[in-house]
C-alpha cells in the first residue's frame, strides 16, 4: 500500500493554511486526493506573530490545520500544515 502524500494534496495543504490567517474559512476547495483521503480535525490553530505591539494586544492569526487520515490507505496518519512566518526562512537560512 502506497502512504505517500500527493504532490497535489500537500500543495493544497500548504496553500489552504495561508487562507486561515485572518479568517476561518477556506477561500479555494482542497484537493481532491485530500478530500477522498483526510478529514480536518482542527480548523484552526492560533498563535501570536509579529513584534511586541502584537505580542503585548495579544493579537491572534491561524497558524495551522490538522486533518486525520479517513481512508483505509491513510488510517491513523495525520497531516500538519503550519504556515511561516516572515523570520523563520531567514533562521532557517542563517548560521546560527
Amino acid at each position: 500500500m502506497n502512504n505517500k502524500l500527493s504532490t497535489n494534496t500537500a500543495a493544497s495543504v500548504a496553500a489552504r493554511v495561508y487562507d486561515i490567517k485572518k479568517s476561518n474559512s477556506y477561500k479555494r476547495e482542497f484537493d481532491i486526493d485530500f478530500i477522498e483521503n483526510f478529514k480536518i480535525t482542527n480548523n484552526q490553530i492560533k498563535g501570536v506573530s509579529g513584534g511586541l505591539i502584537n505580542q503585548l494586544l495579544n493579537r491572534t492569526t491561524g497558524f495551522a490545520l490538522t486533518a486525520e487520515g479517513a481512508s483505509q490507505q491513510f488510517k491513523g496518519h495525520h497531516i500538519i500544515g503550519i504556515r511561516s512566518t516572515v523570520i523563520l526562512p531567514v533562521l532557517i537560512g542563517s548560521k546560527i
